[in-house]
């Protein structure tokens, strides 16, 4: 509305009735506005409309593009992705933002290294990982307490390896270094960890975007805690527990996977966010499963699972 006052024009807001929000949408909208404050967020724009986007795992996006980003405590997110699909885009506004704090242009020829970690005679290890996005795989195998291979394209994505020994307890650090801004091109990032499966350890591994395949049943597990972004994540578990120990997965807008065996003491509890949370192979009991065998178990294992937006599956097979 509008009022002509001796020639000059005001503009006169008028009030629209707000109605509550959806839960679905204050929820992301909450995911928007802690991402806004500490990165600036760009918006794909679609049809004259600047929309942040919410991508399924795996989904082309740009063609022959990657796009990374970072997440709220400059770790990298990436996309890798080949082609436009409208079906696609922000079925949740705001889950997934293409925040871009820099650009760069410059990935070029695959660089490899390769690490090995020495326990230093530590009688147990905390082992944490923090991968922004690209490829992850952990299975056991390793001599001495690690071996890591690398390979990337970007040379400031090498990652960080780092392990220190306080009294008996060693801690090893893989990360992925932060601030490393938004890439676009053919872009590479792989990490290969093995792990001794003669050491007790706990795994504490936080994985954004991309694949993650955890194989770690056969090492000698004290607990697991998974934080996950937009990624795949398979989190293998099946083996013998040599103690019981418990596993903590905190989903986000991907899909995590936890598989382990049928006949061992299994207990899970599931508490739902916006996605959706699948168990298969577990007898309900309560508001939790159990595996037939989990009261007269010697070494068990308790999963607690937070749904975010995204999927979350536990199987006994």
């Amino acid at each position: 509305m509008t009022r002509n006052t001796k020639n000059k024009i005001f503009a006169i807001p008028t009030a629209v009735p707000a109605s509550p929000p959806k839960p679905s949408t204050a929820a992301t909208s909450a995911i928007t506005r802690k991402t806004s404050d500490q990165c600036n967020i760009d918006f794909l724009r679609v049809q004259g409309v600047h929309l942040p986007i919410l991508i399924a795992p795996g989904t082309p996006l740009l063609r022959e593009s990657h796009i990374f980003g970072t997440t709220p405590n400059g770790v990298p997110y990436l996309f890798n992705e080949n082609i436009m699909s409208g079906r696609y885009l922000l079925t949740l506004p705001g889950a997934l933002l293409l925040a871009s704090c820099n650009i760069q242009h410059n990935a070029g020829p695959v660089q490899y290294d390769s690490q090995t970690v020495d326990a230093q005679g530590a009688e147990s290890v905390h082992v944490a990982l923090h991968m922004g996005a690209g490829q992850l795989k952990v299975t056991d195998g390793a001599q001495q307490l690690a071996r890591a291979d690398f390979s990337y394209n970007v040379p400031t994505w090498k990652p960080e390896v780092r392990y220190t020994k306080g009294g008996s307890r060693g801690t090893l650090t893989v990360e992925q270094p932060k601030g490393s801004g938004t890439t676009f091109g053919n872009t590479r990032y792989n990490w290969d960890l093995q792990l001794s499966n003669k050491i007790p350890m706990d795994l504490e591994i936080h994985f954004g975007a991309g694949q993650a395949r955890l194989d770690v049943g056969s090492l000698d597990l004290r607990g697991v805690e998974i934080h996950m972004g937009v990624g795949e994540v398979d989190l293998d578990l099946r083996g013998r527990p040599k103690q019981s120990f418990n596993v903590t997965i905190n989903g986000g807008v991907g899909q995590a996977t936890v598989r382990v065996p049928a006949d061992a003491g299994i207990y899970a509890e599931a508490h739902g966010g916006i996605g959706s949370i699948n168990v298969r192979g577990l007898r309900k009991t309560g508001d939790h499963w159990e595996s037939e065998t989990y009261q007269r178990a010697d070494n068990k294992i308790r999963i607690e699972a937070h749904g975010g937006i995204g999927e979350i599956k536990i199987l006994a097979d």
